[in-house]
């Protein structure tokens, strides 16, 4: 049960949102922006069995405590890819300010 797609609209992550039994999501190359953090951070609070996540290359610097703070909320995720996205100093003190450290 794995998605791939390199260019989604925030259809794709609308109807992530509500499927809960997907443990792999590649969204590389995706533009989560604006109102699509929004649908990323209810699908990371929904969805109680993924385990993988590719957020590469996302375009994530602006709204990343955001998205940090929904990625400590999600206990099944065990691995994910942030590459490409220039999160720099601030993006990775907020990643492990908000991560637990039992990971």
């Amino acid at each position: 049960k794995t998605i791939e797609k390199k260019r989604f609209t925030g259809d794709v992550l609308r109807a992530l949102t509500v499927n809960r039994t997907i443990q792999s999501a590649c969204l590389k190359g995706g533009d989560i922006t604006g109102a699509n953090v929004d649908l990323l951070c209810t699908m990371l609070v929904r969805n109680c069995t993924l385990l993988k996540l590719s957020l590469e290359g996302c375009n994530l610097q602006r709204d990343f405590e955001e998205i940090a703070k929904h990625l400590a909320e999600n206990k099944s995720l065990r691995y994910i890819n942030l590459r490409s996205n220039f999160l720099e100093f601030e993006g990775a003190k907020q990643l492990f300010t908000h991560l637990p450290r039992s990971r």
